[in-house]
């Protein structure tokens, strides 16, 4: 990782394999206990328990400029769905919640050191 002014370049290995485990918590409570009717709720499961995928995937969550701590950057939709389809089969990004929109695909630097850095994504 390179510093740049307080912001950092945030980079892979493009020669890097990663494995992915995916876990869905059990839904326990919801108000109208749509979680016990609904079976899609209910016997909620994964795709797909495990996957390798190539850092390239990953690249695309990453901001293409140096950033600070604080700054935000908007994340790729490709990469997104592709770690998407690991959970669902048919993830689906365009969310209506209300009437009202979801607005996602975002990533936050929170923190960085010297061999970590701690990003928050709302997908």
């Amino acid at each position: 990782m390179k510093t740049f002014n307080n912001k950092i370049a945030l980079n892979l290995d493009g020669d890097v394999e990663v494995s992915v485990k995916g876990f869905i918590a059990p839904i326990e409570y919801t108000k109208r206990n749509y979680h016990v009717e609904w079976d899609e709720l209910a016997n909620l499961r994964i795709a797909e328990p495990e996957k390798q995928y190539p850092a390239s995937v990953f690249q695309s969550f990453l901001p293409q400029e140096p950033v600070s701590v604080g700054e935000c950057w908007q994340v790729e939709e490709e990469g997104t769905l592709t770690l998407l389809r690991q959970l669902s089969p048919n993830p689906q990004l365009e969310l209506e919640i209300g009437g009202e929109d979801s607005y996602g695909l975002w990533a936050c630097l929170r923190a960085y050191n010297n061999a970590f850095a701690e990003i928050l994504f709302r997908i």
